[in-house]
């Protein structure tokens, strides 16, 4: 199959009644030493938290979504740098954002494709580092508890409850 993200031996194999075949994979990102907290699976690449709030990625790094510098495939499970204190993760299309330290002082990061301004920092340059998501008039995006990347935008949950807003940045052609 072109194109898809490959992580282990195939565990099986069916077939459909037009005799085309599809393998499905099982692969052990963790074991019990570095237990994960949270995993998402974007178009061509998957990222985990770790239970010490580490990230870690693994697929096609192809704007810098896996938050490594050397573009192309990595089919390892790799670390991203300088990322620690991270509570939940999101796999998009080309990028991949996470929230660190959620609470009152919740950021949202994100890193990799940034064509329509989707990683939040008021530009369109692609990032491979975890890069703050700016509020519209400036400042970090405080207070951040959950987020989810798209293809071209994501949006973040800010100071959850009563008071609660949504924040979304990036494509907005049909109002997503």
């Amino acid at each position: 199959m072109t194109g898809v993200q490959t992580c282990a031996l195939p565990i099986f194999t069916v077939t459909d009644a037009a005799g085309r075949t599809a393998s499905a994979d099982l692969l052990l990102i963790t074991n019990n030493q570095f237990p994960a907290l949270q995993v998402s699976a974007g178009l061509n690449h998957s990222c985990a938290v770790l239970i010490h709030h580490e990230v870690v990625c693994t697929g096609l790094n192809t704007n810098g979504q896996l938050g490594q510098q050397a573009w192309g495939n990595v089919a390892s499970w790799t670390q991203v740098p300088s990322l620690r204190s991270v509570t939940a993760v999101s796999a998009g299309g080309d990028l991949t954002c996470a929230v660190k330290s959620p609470g009152a002082a919740g950021t949202a990061l994100c890193w990799g494709g940034n064509s329509s301004g989707q990683l939040g920092d008021g530009t369109t340059n692609n990032h491979p580092n975890p890069t703050l998501v700016q509020r519209a008039g400036g400042g970090a995006l405080l207070g951040v508890s959950q987020l989810s990347a798209g293809t071209n935008s994501a949006c973040a949950v800010v100071n959850p409850g009563a008071t609660g807003q949504v924040y979304c940045w990036g494509n907005n052609e049909v109002r997503q």
